[in-house]
């Protein structure tokens, strides 16, 4: 670990060594343990989102200029060229699957309230959460799950808040996924071994 990245882990820790490393590596421990949460909510999403459109536009919804602003055009355009230049052929069904996680919250912003959400997406959820604390919510978990991929700290955020999150959004789409989620997830257990000098904000 290089010495600047470390830094922050001694300025939270008034320069202990030792409450820096403990800090880093509970820092680790809870990122690991939120990563197969956010992957079910991410792919509980998609596939409830695909669905959804699938039913009422089209297998090829994706492409669907009428309803689909450019940047969510071109991010399936780049999907497809991008299986195709791995010799893969680009079946709806891949090209869904290679579409990132900022793609899906994308189609929750308030430009898609009346062509995508009020029309067919919001009839994915049981019962129906308003759209803005909807996005909300899935934009942050967006920013949580972009720091634990590039490895950045976490430590800082209220990370309770963010599992309760995760839970509101997968019960509302399928509540057997959440209990099999929280069957195995690892978060709580993590969660109460915070070291006690963190301050969450």
């Amino acid at each position: 670990m290089s010495a600047e990245r470390f830094q922050r882990y001694l300025t939270e820790t008034s320069g202990n060594d030792v409450e820096a490393c403990r800090l880093y590596t509970w820092n680790a421990a809870i990122s690991s343990a939120f990563y197969g949460p956010l992957q079910a909510l991410e792919v509980t999403l998609r596939n409830a989102a695909h669905d959804k459109l699938r039913h009422h536009l089209g297998g090829q919804w994706f492409r669907n200029a009428s309803v689909l602003d450019g940047d969510e055009l071109r991010m399936a355009q780049d999907a497809e060229l991008k299986l195709q230049e791995h010799g893969q052929t680009p079946t709806p069904g891949k090209i869904v699957a290679e579409l990132g996680f900022g793609y899906w919250v994308g189609l929750f912003a308030n430009r898609y309230d009346e062509r995508l959400w009020r029309t067919y997406l919001c009839r994915a959820f049981l019962p129906r959460p308003s759209r803005r604390d909807l996005y909300d919510d899935l934009d942050r978990l967006r920013t949580l799950r972009n720091r634990i991929a590039h490895h950045e700290a976490v430590y800082q955020r209220r990370l309770s808040d963010d599992y309760q999150r995760v839970e509101k959004v997968i019960r509302g789409l399928s509540p057997s996924t959440w209990l099999w989620v929280d069957h195995h997830s690892r978060v709580p257990e993590v969660l109460a071994q915070r070291p006690e000098e963190v301050m969450a904000f």
